[in-house]
């Protein structure tokens, strides 16, 4: 296998990896409680409050709601992912898929074939980007 084949694999097994390991995270938190916190299992212990905007300023981040809606979304409660975070919900499910895409990608690599590309793969991180700051603008015109 050629070098650059090589490290094209050893690409797609790095986003394969990191996919499997947030969901399998998601899967082993507990869903969120009544108070939307989220408890580590065995010890009970409330994850921290990890946004420093919100900290700081008191106001939610692009990110705020995420990790609740990607466990949320694991757990099957999807009208709570929805309310945590809309653009997180499309976020957790193009994660998820990307356990059958990465893995087909390797499989055609480890065959000598070349990865499918599209120009709509290279837009769509884009397009995600924008939607989460167009949905965080929306809430914050919303809260004030």
């Amino acid at each position: 296998m050629p070098s650059a084949a090589r490290d094209r694999l050893g690409c797609q097994q790095a986003w394969l990896a990191v996919s499997l390991l947030v969901l399998a995270f998601c899967v082993v938190l507990p869903a969120p409680g009544p108070t939307g916190a989220i408890r580590l299992p065995l010890i009970g212990k409330q994850l921290p409050d990890v946004c420093r905007m919100k900290r700081d300023f008191g106001v939610d981040c692009p990110g705020c709601g995420l990790t609740r809606c990607f466990v949320a979304m694991a757990h099957g409660r999807f009208a709570e992912a929805w309310a945590y975070h809309p653009i997180g919900v499309v976020l957790f499910l193009l994660l998820a898929a990307q356990v059958p895409y990465r893995t087909y990608q390797c499989r055609r690599l480890r065959r000598g074939e070349i990865e499918l590309k599209h120009w709509t793969l290279s837009l769509l991180p884009w397009l995600l980007v924008a939607a989460v700051f167009v949905q965080w603008g929306l809430r914050l015109v919303v809260e004030f």
